[in-house]
């Protein structure tokens, strides 16, 4: 009898450790997705601005950068920097050219319309570099995915 009063004490604490463990993830999630999403402003956006440029292997923007905007999106386990500026067109076909990424093997070349797009491995434990550059309007945007 005490065996298997044992054996249900046993049952009942793994399957409660189970579900707390369950309901600490979910909610840890949720903390993270509610707190890592919107625009950057402030001291945040220099260190989102370096990290964008680590994770997706950006050289420094050129000196005609205007109209500069970050968001960022994700949860505990994703993280998404999101960059778009405008510049001179023509410094930005010189900007693409000094962006690691670009050069990488990997790096996939597309066309949409008046953008091409760029897909690359991204750096400093990044998963996915992306640059579209809208050649007409001399916009960027640039996803630095980090998962």
């Amino acid at each position: 009898m005490a065996h298997g009063r044992k054996r249900l004490f046993l049952v009942g604490l793994l399957c409660g450790g189970l579900l707390a463990t369950i309901a600490f993830v979910l909610a840890l999630g949720l903390l993270g997705f509610a707190g890592f999403s919107g625009p950057v402003d402030g001291r945040a956006q220099s260190e989102a601005l370096d990290a964008t440029r680590e994770w997706a292997r950006l050289a420094p923007l050129p000196s005609s950068a205007r109209d500069l905007r970050i968001t960022k999106q994700g949860s505990s386990f994703t993280r998404t920097y999101v960059l778009e500026f405008t510049a001179d067109p023509a410094e930005l076909s010189a900007w693409l050219t000094r962006c690691s990424g670009l050069a990488d093997p990997k790096c996939q070349r597309t066309r949409e319309a008046e953008s091409v797009i760029y897909e690359f491995p991204g750096g400093g434990g990044a998963l996915i570099g992306r640059i579209e550059h809208d050649e007409t309007a001399g916009q960027i945007r640039v996803h630095a995915i980090w998962s």
